[in-house]
């Protein structure tokens, strides 16, 4: 019980850590600014995606994805340990909707990573004549990894309000449980107002500092949970 606890408290923190801080080396790189985060335009999208900390970033948060599955997993267990049926399957549910976001935020992880800057890298060594067609590719490819991650982010987001309802009826601590509630709430009322963007096309920064507080819950779940083992 306190192996897997423990485990899954590491976990909870190490996930948040690599996702909160995962835009900062991108932030620190030379010449680029804010206001290029997410690249918009041609030019700043293969501009970012040549960075050694574009590659960086998004390795973080690939690192972070199996910790997070593994994290409510741990969690999960402790919900059905309250052998409350609500919880158990609320529970199950949240854990299915994280599992799926994370997922799904990985694919657009995997794609914006790593295919966008070879097509950069090959649009930068072509002849000016084929550059027009690569252009058009990259912004193709860099639009499918905005839908994949903010599809990932809507079903994590609103799952973590599930399993923040999952975690209040199995008894677990009422601040944490409420939080999660809390996430969950904001995300659904922002989606339906249009205050937040499922294709991230647009209101990026909204989308982002919703997202942060998340992973900052993750953060503090698994400090909460690192102490009521020690």
């Amino acid at each position: 019980m306190k192996i897997y606890k423990k485990f899954g408290a590491m976990a909870f923190i190490i996930a948040g850590l690599l996702n909160t801080f995962r835009i900062l080396p991108i932030l620190i790189t030379p010449g680029v600014t804010p206001e290029q985060i997410p690249p918009h335009t041609l030019i700043d999208t293969v501009h970012i995606s040549q960075t050694t900390a574009y590659v960086l970033s998004h390795i973080m948060a690939l690192l972070a994805t199996p910790l997070v599955i593994i994290a409510f997993y741990s969690l999960y267990k402790e919900i059905k340990l309250s052998n409350k049926h609500i919880a158990i399957q609320a529970g199950l549910l949240g854990l299915v909707g994280l599992t799926i976001g994370q997922l799904l935020y990985s694919l657009g992880l995997i794609v914006d990573g790593f295919a966008l800057p070879t097509f950069s890298n090959l649009y930068i060594q072509t002849a000016t004549d084929n550059n027009s067609q690569l252009g058009a590719i990259i912004m193709s490819i860099h639009q499918l990894a905005m839908s994949l991650a903010g599809v990932g982010f809507f079903s994590l987001l609103v799952s973590t309000g599930i399993y923040g309802y999952a975690l209040f009826m199995g008894s677990f601590n009422k601040e944490l449980s409420l939080t999660a509630i809390t996430i969950g709430c904001l995300a659904i009322i922002g989606y339906l107002t249009g205050a937040l963007d499922i294709l991230i096309a647009q209101k990026f920064e909204l989308t982002y500092g919703l997202l942060t507080l998340m992973y900052l819950f993750f953060l503090v779940v698994g400090v909460f949970q690192l102490k009521s083992v020690n």
